[in-house]
């Protein structure tokens, strides 16, 4: 399956699944010995602090996010932490190329403030600015080899381009805003690269574009308003990839970005401290999303924020679709979904494989539709434990059979699905706190489930399920479970999933 945006994305209707979430934790962005991982900013160690005057759009898990207000040197130019053989300064387009000329792999050229045409980098060779505010240039295109570096500087209509094959590739700094069609960052087939203590826009264009790349590490930066998606990351053959491609996030924020905030297709992907919001919806979609995991990706999310502030956008917070996934690790809410159509959607989770989902530690609120929905049957199974769903709203969805409903179920799980949920909170949902539609996969639980607030009233429903249908495993503090062979409520349609060409 090949996947992208070009101004107008087709969708294509998915079938149903099941996924498992782990917790593990990114390496660094840039690890030395005295600097934490995702803190190292233009040669020094960034400070994480809550006494650190930081606005609030920018303060992402404790971290600023966004390239740093201050110069990154005293001087016109900057080379320090640049890691130089040689250095050759520059002050206008003519001494850029006959610059760029001269340099050979491990060279900087060192920019001083100013305007600058597009410049076109050799491998391996790096191009140093004294700050985003101070040196402006129109594009850069960063060609093949090893090791190159921009930083410091802001980049206009063309974006950054990430040749095929560029390795160990270092964004730093940096401020783009693409225009047109452009994507702020397009990563190349093959590609590595590092983007650190950035700002990333695109009038229309993806904001970080990654197909089939090596790696993708992407630390302390601000990714949005973009007209297409926040990240892209996909490798081309999805499910038949040979070797899924690494993507690392963290104290990241996506805001205000078209189609979907992150878009992870047949990578291996760990997202830490990144907040994703207000996901928007350009081309009549009809949900667009916060991030999604499909294409036999693998996903570990230790902590995670989705939230749509915008009442009147019907949007989802996390979608897993044929796909591995583990959301949290402990009992600590470190998963908060809010404000959403869908909070967390779990589907066709037996694609290509035999896939697992594992959600701990998760607060979903005030939804409009659905808190959490699992659709699909599978020989693996959904694990949801010390989970929260509250306020689920009413709200006109679309339904299985194809008509629209109003619909505000804390839970909907439908489809064969097969779970194991304990620990879980109902409080406060609309309509209904967990409405179970059909049999359940074999050797499906239901343990410690609290309803209050509202939810009590009707209980815990299994409809659709004839005498001798398969229902949950109940367990011990289960409050009665309600079987009936008719159906007495409408049941929210499973998710698209975006399917674009690239």
């Amino acid at each position: 399956m090949s996947t992208g945006y070009s101004g107008r994305v087709h969708v294509l209707l998915v079938g149903l699944g099941l996924l498992q979430l782990r917790c593990n934790q990114p390496e660094s962005v840039q690890r030395t010995p005295e600097c934490p991982e995702g803190r190292l900013v233009g040669g020094e160690c960034a400070e994480v602090s809550p006494d650190r005057e930081c606005p609030e759009h920018r303060l992402v898990g404790g971290a600023c996010a966004g390239v740093p207000p201050e110069p990154i040197c005293g001087g016109d130019v900057c080379t320090d932490g640049g890691d130089c053989a040689t250095a050759i300064e520059a002050g206008d387009d003519l001494t850029v190329q006959a610059a760029l000329a001269d340099a050979s792999p491990g060279a900087c050229i060192t920019l001083r403030p100013g305007d600058y045409g597009d410049i076109t980098l050799p491998g391996g060779v790096s191009l140093l600015g004294r700050g985003a505010a101070l040196v402006h240039v129109a594009g850069i295109t960063v060609g093949p080899g090893s090791g190159a570096r921009v930083r410091g500087v802001s980049v206009g209509q063309a974006g950054i381009v990430v040749a095929d094959g560029a390795a160990g590739v270092l964004i730093d700094s940096v401020k783009v805003v693409a225009g047109g069609f452009a994507d702020g960052v397009r990563v190349g087939a093959g590609a590595s690269v590092t983007i650190q203590a950035s700002e990333i826009e695109a009038s229309q264009g993806h904001g970080i574009r990654a197909f089939d790349p090596g790696a993708v590490t992407l630390g302390t930066s601000l990714v949005g308003p973009s007209g297409g998606p926040g990240l892209w990351a996909q490798c081309a053959n999805g499910c038949d990839c040979a070797a899924s491609p690494e993507v690392k996030v963290n104290n990241t924020r996506f805001q205000e970005n078209g189609i979907i905030g992150v878009s992870l297709v047949g990578v291996a992907a760990t997202l830490t401290e990144v907040d994703i919001v207000d996901p928007s919806d350009p081309d009549s979609i009809e949900v667009p999303g916060g991030l999604a995991a499909f294409g036999c990706s693998s996903l570990t999310a230790p902590s995670l924020r989705v939230r749509d502030t915008t009442r009147f956008d019907k949007s989802y917070g996390v979608l897993i679709d044929g796909a591995s996934a583990t959301l949290g690790g402990s009992e600590t809410q470190n998963i908060d979904l809010g404000g959403l159509a869908v909070g967390l959607w779990m589907q066709n989770l037996s694609a290509a494989g035999d896939h697992q989902v594992t959600v701990q530690g998760c607060r979903v609120h005030d939804s409009r539709g659905v808190g959490i929905g699992l659709s699909g049957e599978t020989t693996g199974g959904i694990i949801i434990n010390w989970t929260e769903v509250q306020n689920t709203q009413l709200e006109p969805m679309a339904v299985v059979g194809g008509d629209r409903d109003s619909i505000g179920d804390g839970i909907v799980w439908q489809n064969g699905a097969r779970a194991e949920i304990s620990n879980l909170k109902l409080v406060g949902n609309s309509r209904i706190g967990m409405l179970i539609d059909g049999d359940v996969g074999a050797g499906s639980r239901l343990e410690n489930i609290e309803l209050s607030a509202g939810d009590e009233d009707i209980g815990l429903v299994h409809q659709n399920v004839g005498p001798d249908g398969v229902s949950p495993i109940l367990g011990g503090g289960v409050p009665e479970l309600i079987r009936d062979a008719a159906q007495r409520f409408t049941v929210a349609a499973p998710l698209k999933s975006p399917i674009a060409a690239p």
